[in-house]
């Protein structure tokens, strides 16, 4: 499900405040660093772990009619649209920092580094050679290769983009772009001032664009100061808002959950009657409410159906821009929240508009928490499998064309909105590992027919809405609707990626070849000598310092999180020589599983060794040891 969102305007002026992001000093010319934002941490983390990086990168194709100055020639023409596109290019990321921003790790942090310039190199698809009517297709072969290959976040540019001819009168750009460096908002920001660049440069006349002082770093900076003094009533309104949160949702599932989480995709689409698009807009302005608050409390009710669940929870993308002087910027500000509906009852759709009203309305007001921070505190202990906070999504946002579903984050997500023609789209997109395509059909038209129910009679109660499938109140407290992980462990599940493996009931990780524990002689069980090492880090960097480990407990559950994990790689590193990567430890963040991996690192460092390199190593190491003389 998309990251990006659109809150409606009847929201989006309640939650805004007054401008108070200080701008950076810059030296011209230098290069520099800062610490990554809090959006950029889970973005970065969660693109190192998942083995499709592409679930990471947001696209867009831009349109044009005839580009550049009138020429007498055909291949002048085609010249001077290409100097126009690029142009038009090369001042948008000399305008912004964001688009010349890497995201690295040093050492213990998480850095972004602003380049004063980088080299802008275009590739140009000429399609004219092709049949008429196979030049779209080539497009999109094109288009996919350049959108699928992994942009590596240490390397500028964040981005690529590709100019294409289709024929004179048609040019495109077609542009990938890391998450991590931008968001839906910054695609529009993009898509408004090359049109005014190319605009201007086809009629030779100055660009009007506005200023833009304000960086992404300086908003970042900002986070991690300035929101100092915020978070204490942030975390008291989360934490009174979570408290009890469900660990999983009770919608039944078609397949058992697998033991690791899973991110096979796919999605069906619907585009809603004229007729109903219209009554819904209309029903939304009787009643106060935003689109969004009306679609969301359908789905809520569609949902409360499916699981008989009183306590609805979905997760909701934010557009972080909630002070004015964003509006310019392009950077990456999308945070996750979590919206929690009680349902007491059986209400009327009104009612549960109203409530839902008054919750979003709360949400939205406190959505600046970064979402890391509420994984840390809330995170319910449900299974390593098992998407952490909530795993139904539904967002909001501009229909006009269907996405390309490569991955899912949820089990099930949910993207509604107006097109470009003011009628209804929908979109449910579920993870293929739990759902049938046919449950995702009936869910889809479970939401049809309930948004034509609720426009026709909005005291409609949610027992009387035309649902395909349901569960009463009594099922599903009588078991659980959705199945558990086979081994579910103890521990929360990572803050911003893929889950780490779930453990067997011995507490090896399922499936691995990790070492069982050492047996002391008395029987009880003690660490082995990799997992000492890995114990003796995490007693350096967590928060409970000098703690006893055992080789079951949870790097998470003992305090850590994605940063600290960082420190933990780096001590790892100079202590063993050895630099785990982050899927390495996100694949097992216990004691035992970190243990495991560094052994078989070591074990495969070794064996590359020559005799002679072996000794040389073995004798350093022997003279190093606790007990040696020196």
């Amino acid at each position: 499900m998309s990251t990006d969102t659109d809150i409606g305007p009847t929201t989006a002026g309640i939650v805004r405040t007054a401008p108070t992001v200080p701008i950076r000093v810059r030296a011209a010319g230098e290069d520099f660093e800062v610490p990554a934002s809090a959006a950029q941490e889970r973005m970065w983390f969660a693109s190192h772990v998942s083995a499709d990086r592409a679930l990471y990168h947001i696209y867009d194709e831009l349109l044009w009619g005839p580009v550049g100055t009138a020429t007498e020639s055909p291949a002048a023409g085609t010249a001077s649209a290409i100097d126009t596109l690029t142009a038009a290019w090369t001042t948008i990321v000399e305008r912004h920092e964001s688009l010349r921003t890497t995201v690295h790790r040093r050492e213990q942090e998480l850095l972004q580094h602003v380049h004063t310039e980088i080299g802008v190199e275009i590739p140009v698809w000429d399609l004219g050679a092709l049949p008429d009517d196979r030049r779209m297709d080539g497009l999109r072969i094109l288009a996919h290769g350049l959108l699928d290959a992994p942009l590596e976040l240490d390397t500028p540019p964040p981005w690529r983009l590709a100019i294409a001819r289709v024929s004179d009168d048609d040019w495109r750009m077609i542009l990938s772009i890391h998450h991590a460096v931008a968001d839906g908002a910054s695609l529009l920001i993009i898509r408004g001032e090359l049109t005014e660049l190319i605009a201007a440069a086809t009629t030779a006349r100055a660009p009007q664009l506005p200023a833009s002082p304000l960086q992404y770093v300086d908003y970042s900076e900002w986070q991690r100061t300035g929101m100092a003094t915020e978070l204490a009533a942030l975390d008291d309104f989360w934490d009174a808002t979570l408290d009890g949160l469900p660990a999983v949702h009770n919608i039944p599932t078609d397949f058992p959950r697998p033991d690791e989480r899973t991110f096979a995709a796919a999605d069906v689409y619907r585009r809603l009657d004229a007729e109903l698009s219209s009554t819904f807009s209309q029903f939304a302005a009787e009643h106060r409410s935003s689109d969004f608050m009306v679609l969301c409390s359908a789905f809520l009710a569609v949902l409360h159906g499916w699981s008989g669940s009183t306590d609805l929870v979905v997760g909701l993308p934010v557009t972080g821009r909630n002070r004015p002087e964003l509006d310019r910027v392009i950077g990456m500000f999308v945070n996750m929240v979590v919206l929690r509906v009680p349902i007491a009852g059986d209400p009327t759709f009104t009612e549960l508009l109203e409530l839902a009203r008054g919750n979003i309305l709360e949400v939205l007001e406190h959505q600046q928490m970064p979402f890391q921070r509420l994984v840390r505190r809330h995170a319910a202990r449900a299974g390593q499998a098992v998407p952490p906070l909530y795993q139904i999504g539904f967002n909001h946002l501009a229909m006009a064309q269907r996405a390309t579903v490569t991955s899912a984050e949820d089990d099930i997500g949910c993207e509604v909105g107006l097109d470009g023609f003011g009628r209804l789209g929908l979109r449910i997109e579920y993870n293929t590992a739990l759902f049938r395509e046919e449950t995702a059909v009936q869910l889809a038209d479970d939401l049809t027919d309930t948004l034509a129910a609720v426009c026709a009679d909005p005291s409609i109660r949610l027992s009387q809405l035309p649902l395909r499938r349901r569960i009463t109140g009594a099922t599903a407290a009588g078991s659980s609707a959705t199945p558990s992980p086979k081994a579910p462990s103890p521990t929360p599940p990572s803050p911003t990626a893929p889950s780490p493996t779930a453990l067997s009931p011995g507490g090896t990780p399922a499936g691995s070849d990790a070492p069982a524990a050492f047996d002391a002689p008395d029987g009880a069980a003690v660490l082995s000598p990799t997992e000492e090492l890995v114990a003796a880090t995490w007693r350096e960097v967590l928060p409970e310092q000098g703690r006893d480990l055992g080789a079951d407990d949870e790097f998470f559950a003992c305090g850590g999180h994605s940063l600290l994990a960082l420190r933990v790689i780096a001590r790892i590193r100079e202590a063993a020589g050895v630099d785990l990567s982050i899927a390495e430890f996100f694949a097992d963040t216990t004691v035992r599983g970190v243990g495991a991996v560094l052994e078989r690192a070591l074990i495969a460092e070794i064996a590359a060794l020559s005799d002679e390199e072996t000794g040389q190593r073995l004798s350093v190491e022997a003279a190093t040891a606790p007990g040696s003389d020196r």
